[in-house]
């Protein structure tokens, strides 16, 4: 609950987030914050394009408030 209630702050402070939001619960801050209005930079773990882009991340996107960058190639299947 404490980091719900975190995610919250920073999403009606319009505090920029970065990360990866890989597991559940940083999956479920992500929709939290793509409630708000600030920009959000997911760093997935992989190449950007293999993502499956959900409809309010599409919305976000082309909103200008969703930024999706990778430093993997296409090429890597997994990484450490």
């Amino acid at each position: 609950m404490k980091t719900f209630d975190a995610i919250r702050e920073l999403r009606d402070a319009g505090v920029v987030v970065a990360g990866g939001f890989h597991s559940p619960m940083e999956k479920e801050c992500l929709d939290f914050l793509l409630r708000g209005h600030q920009p959000v930079i997911m760093c997935p773990a992989k190449h950007a394009p293999r993502q499956r882009i959900s409809r309010n991340w599409r919305t976000a996107i082309d909103d200008g408030r969703l930024l999706i960058v990778s430093p993997f190639p296409e090429k890597a299947r997994l990484t450490t």
